[in-house]
C-alpha cells in the first residue's frame, strides 16, 4: 500500500478549508426538516419570462443573477424618504425570487426569512445614523453601499457562500507568495502597503470567482469584522474600498492572477465546489487525487464547451433584445423623417449580422488539449504534495513585463485600427448605409466582437500552457481588434448606463411586478373570507 504523500503548506491550507466546508454541510444536514416558505404559482410563468429576459439585456455572470433581482426589488420598494420599512419585506423577496426561479419553492427556511429581514432593518437604519456623521458621504453612495449590502447579504442568507469564501482564502494564501503588489503599481497611484494584500483578494474575486464590486464590498467588511453600527469605520472603510476598486493597479493583478489561474480555477471545481473529488480524510492519496483531477479537467473542457453554446446564444439574444430597441427608436424613425419610407436592407443587415457573426467567429475557438491538462496536473501536484517527484516541477509564474512595447508596435496597432474600420465603413458605403445605419452597424458589430472574445476567455481561463494560433484566428484578430477594442469601450459605458435594463426596469418591471403583488394579496383575501364562512 502506498503511504501518504506529505503536504505542502498550500496542502494543509486545502485540508483545512475542507474542514470547515465539511462541517458546515454537517450544521445544514442537521437544520433540514425546519418549517420552510410555501409559495403559490400565480403569475409564475409571467415572472420567470420577464425576468430571462431582463437577464439578457445585462448579461451578467450567471451566480450573480439572484443578487442583482434582490437589488431590483429593494430599489424599488425602499425609497429612503422614509424611516419605516415596508411591512414583510423579506418574505415579499422570497415569494418574488421563488416566482422567478431563483428559488426552489418550499426550500427557504422561515429561520432564513426572518434573517433577511433583520439585516435588512439593520441596513436601513445604518443609513439614517450614517447620514448625519461628518464625514458621510453624498447620499447617492450611501444609497449605493446600502444596497450593495442588502443585496449580496440577502443572497448569502437563501445560498451561504462558504465555498467560494473558503476557495478566496486558500486562493490567497497561493498568490500571496508569487504576487508583490509593488512590482504591479501603475504610475503614481498611491497605495499603502498595509492594502497590498486586500489588492490581491480583490484580485482573486474578480480573476477567479467572477465577483462583482458589491459581493467584494460585503466579503471585505466581514473579513475585517466592520459592521454597519460602527459609522466611523464603516465610512472609513467603504470609501477606502470605492478607492481600489477604481484602481488600474488593481485591474493589473487582476489580469496577473487570471493569467496564472487555470490550476487554481481547476482546484475549486475540484475541491470547492459540489462533489469535491476527495474528502479531508484523503487528501494525502496522491495518486488517486491527481487521477481524479485530470478527469475533472476533461469534463471541465466539456461543461465549459456547452457553456460557451449557452453564452453564444444569451449575447445573441441580447443583441436582438438590443438593436430591436435601437431601431425602434433611432433607425426607423430617421428613415421615415429623411426618407419617408423604412429602408429594408440596411435594417435587416443592422438587424440580424451581428448575431450571425458573434455565431460563426467562435467557430475558430479550441478547447485546451492534453498537454494542458498535463500541465496543470503537475502544478497542482506541485502546490499540494511536498515529494522529490516535484523537486524538478517548479512552476513557472507568469508575469507581465513592465517595459513599454515599441513604438513601431503602436504605430503598426493604430495603422490596423484604421484599415479594419476603413474597411468596414467601404464596404457599408457600397451598400448605400446612411450615417446614422452605418454608425450603428459599426456599434452593434463591434460589441458582437466584444462579446465574442468575451467569449473565448473561457477557454483562454483554462489555458496554462498557451495554445498556438491558426492561421485563421490570425486573420481574426487582425481584421476585428479594432472592433473589439470599440466594443470594449461601449460595453464599458453601457454597462454604467444600461439603457436598456433601465427601460425594462422602468415599463415593464415595476408595473408588472406591483400587479403580480396586488393579484396575490387580494387572492389570500378572498380565501380568508371564504374561510371566513365555514
Amino acid at each position: 500500500m502506498t503511504s501518504p504523500a506529505k503536504l505542502t503548506k498550500i496542502g494543509v491550507n486545502l485540508q483545512q478549508a475542507m474542514t470547515a466546508i465539511e462541517s458546515f454541510d454537517a450544521q445544514q444536514k442537521k437544520a433540514d426538516g425546519q418549517p420552510t416558505l410555501h409559495i403559490t404559482n400565480m403569475g409564475h410563468v409571467i415572472s420567470t419570462a420577464y425576468e430571462q429576459l431582463r437577464n439578457a439585456s445585462e448579461n451578467a455572470e450567471d451566480h450573480l443573477l439572484l443578487q442583482r433581482a434582490a437589488r431590483r426589488f429593494f430599489v424599488r420598494n425602499i425609497s429612503f424618504t422614509s424611516k419605516q420599512l415596508t411591512p414583510k419585506l423579506a418574505e415579499e423577496l422570497t415569494i418574488e425570487l421563488t416566482q422567478a426561479e431563483y428559488l426552489a419553492n418550499n426550500t427557504t427556511k422561515l429561520t432564513t426569512i426572518e434573517s433577511i429581514s433583520h439585516l435588512t432593518e439593520e441596513l436601513h437604519s445604518a443609513y439614517w445614523n450614517i447620514l448625519q456623521h461628518p464625514t458621510a458621504p453624498a447620499k447617492d453612495m450611501l444609497r449605493q453601499w446600502t444596497f450593495d449590502l442588502m443585496s449580496v447579504r440577502a443572497e448569502q442568507a437563501y445560498n451561504p457562500p462558504v465555498r467560494p469564501m473558503n476557495f478566496a482564502h486558500f486562493a490567497h494564501a497561493y498568490y500571496a507568495n508569487h504576487i508583490a503588489v509593488a512590482d504591479y503599481i501603475v504610475n503614481d497611484e498611491k497605495i499603502s502597503p498595509d492594502l497590498f494584500q486586500i489588492v490581491i483578494y480583490i484580485a482573486i474575486h474578480r480573476a477567479l470567482l467572477k465577483s462583482d464590486d458589491a459581493n467584494i464590498r460585503s466579503l471585505l467588511l466581514d473579513l475585517y469584522q466592520i459592521k454597519p453600527g460602527d459609522t466611523e469605520r464603516f465610512i472609513t472603510f467603504n470609501k477606502q474600498c470605492d478607492t481600489l476598486f477604481s484602481l488600474k493597479t488593481v485591474d493589473r493583478v487582476t489580469r496577473v492572477v487570471s493569467r496564472n489561474g487555470a490550476h487554481l480555477r481547476i482546484m475549486k471545481i475540484a475541491f470547492f465546489d459540489e462533489n469535491p473529488v476527495s474528502n479531508t480524510a484523503s487528501i494525502s492519496k496522491r495518486t488517486h487525487i491527481l487521477s481524479a483531477i485530470e478527469q475533472r479537467i476533461d469534463e471541465t473542457y466539456k461543461l465549459t464547451k456547452a457553456k460557451l453554446n449557452s453564452g453564444i446564444v444569451k449575447s445573441i439574444i441580447f443583441l436582438l433584445i438590443t438593436k430591436a430597441l435601437i431601431g425602434l427608436a433611432v433607425e426607423i424613425p430617421y428613415d421615415l423623417a429623411v426618407y419617408s419610407t423604412i429602408l429594408i436592407t440596411p435594417l435587416l443587415i443592422n438587424l440580424f449580422f451581428p448575431a450571425v457573426f458573434i455565431a460563426i467567429s467562435t467557430l475558430t475557438l479550441k478547447m485546451p488539449g492534453a498537454h494542458n491538462t498535463k500541465a496543470i496536473v503537475d502544478a497542482i501536484d506541485e502546490m499540494l504534495y511536498d515529494t522529490d517527484e516535484n523537486q524538478h516541477l517548479r512552476y513557472s509564474f507568469r508575469n507581465f513585463s513592465q517595459s513599454k512595447q515599441p513604438v513601431t508596435f503602436n504605430i503598426m496597432y493604430g495603422i490596423m485600427f484604421v484599415v479594419g474600420v476603413g474597411l468596414m465603413v467601404n464596404r457599408l458605403m457600397a451598400l448605400d448605409f446612411n450615417i446614422v445605419q452605418g454608425g450603428i452597424f459599426i456599434l452593434f458589430l463591434s460589441t458582437a466582437a466584444f462579446l465574442g472574445y468575451r467569449l473565448s476567455l473561457q477557454i483562454k481561463e483554462l489555458e496554462l500552457v498557451s495554445g498556438g494560433q491558426n492561421i485563421i484566428a490570425l486573420i481574426r484578430d487582425f481584421l476585428y481588434t479594432p472592433f473589439i477594442f470599440i466594443g470594449h469601450q461601449i460595453s464599458f459605458r453601457y454597462a454604467k448606463v444600461n439603457i436598456v435594463a433601465r427601460v425594462l426596469d422602468t415599463i415593464i418591471e415595476l408595473p408588472l411586478k406591483t400587479s403580480l403583488r396586488l393579484i396575490r394579496q387580494w387572492t389570500a383575501f378572498l380565501n380568508g373570507k371564504k374561510e371566513e364562512m365555514l
